[in-house]
């Protein structure tokens, strides 16, 4: 499988290549391409427009990016059989998108957006676009990745709801736990809504949060029973919170940890950033994987 790392020069492009270095030693039968997208001329005056002997200019610093990263990727992290190329488009989410379809490449990895926290990814024009679009899965890194020394994806995270998407990144994520040779955690939210105000004692309430804990695991253990999990060790995880972020901050994560978050409902066999996604991309302190919707 192709995978195409979003370089750019700065320290997001570090980030991506760091991660996506990561994911080519764990994947068998995967290999990296490094693609900087430029600047094309619009072909028609505009504010925005970009002359022929600019685009000339920009595609010739996209060259020395790539050159660069192909040299980084060899130093620091060994990978020697690394592809670079460039591509034009009027927008880089766009064109990484554009460039991944034309080449039959089966993931975009991408580092965050400037101004984000530490250790966060910040969603900025290029993954905005990427994360409403895109027909493969776009894998983020955090601000910082390049600095975690992951060596290799060390456990899988699915992040399962009962519905069509939920057991699609269930089985997704099943798929590159035994590919990886890692375990799979099962990862489902359930955010608490405090009945402030009501007539029900604290007792009641807790009987009704455990009510759903336990319907939410007969939820895990259904969808499990559809896919072949020989092989792949497997944890179960229910964690709760009064908003998602709350909930994402009671799991342990790890620094190697890969999330697979599934898409929320659209027409289009296209990645679709919904408002749970959303958050949770937000929340996360790991690379995260963001699926496709999945259609027959």
């Amino acid at each position: 499988m192709k995978m195409v790392i979003g370089v750019v020069d700065d320290e997001s492009g570090s980030d991506a290549m760091a991660l996506g270095a990561a994911l080519v030693k764990t994947l068998p039968d995967s290999h990296p391409v490094l693609v900087s997208v430029h600047t094309t001329e619009y072909g028609y005056i505009s504010r925005d427009h970009v002359d022929f002997e600019w685009e000339v200019y920009l595609a010739e610093q996209a060259e020395k990016t790539v050159a660069a990263g192909v040299k980084e990727m060899t130093a620091k992290y060994g990978i020697t059989d690394c592809e670079s190329d460039i591509h034009a488009h009027r927008s880089s989410g766009h064109g990484l998108a554009e460039y991944a379809h034309s080449h039959e490449c089966g993931a975009i990895v991408i580092g965050s957006a400037p101004g984000g926290s530490v250790g966060r990814f910040q969603i900025g024009s290029t993954s905005n676009q990427l994360l409403h679009g895109a027909g493969v899965p776009v894998v983020l890194a955090p601000v910082g990745y390049r600095r975690r020394g992951v060596e290799r994806i060390g456990r899988v995270v699915a992040a399962f709801a009962e519905g069509r998407e939920g057991r699609v990144a269930l089985g997704r994520g099943v798929e590159l736990a035994r590919e990886c040779g890692v375990p799979l955690t099962i990862m489902t939210m359930l955010i608490r809504h405090r009945m402030y105000g009501a007539h029900l004692g604290a007792e009641a309430e807790q009987d009704a949060l455990e009510g759903s804990l336990k319907s939410l695991r007969r939820d895990q253990e259904s969808a499990l029973k559809e896919i072949d999990t020989d092989g792949v060790q497997i944890e179960h995880e229910v964690t709760v919170g009064d908003n998602v972020n709350m909930a994402m901050n009671r799991m342990e994560w790890h620094a190697d940890d890969l999330l697979v978050v599934p898409s929320s409902r659209t027409i289009l066999r296209r990645v679709f950033l919904g408002d749970m996604a959303y958050k949770m991309v937000r929340s996360a302190t790991v690379a995260t994987m963001v699926l496709p919707r999945h259609t027959d």
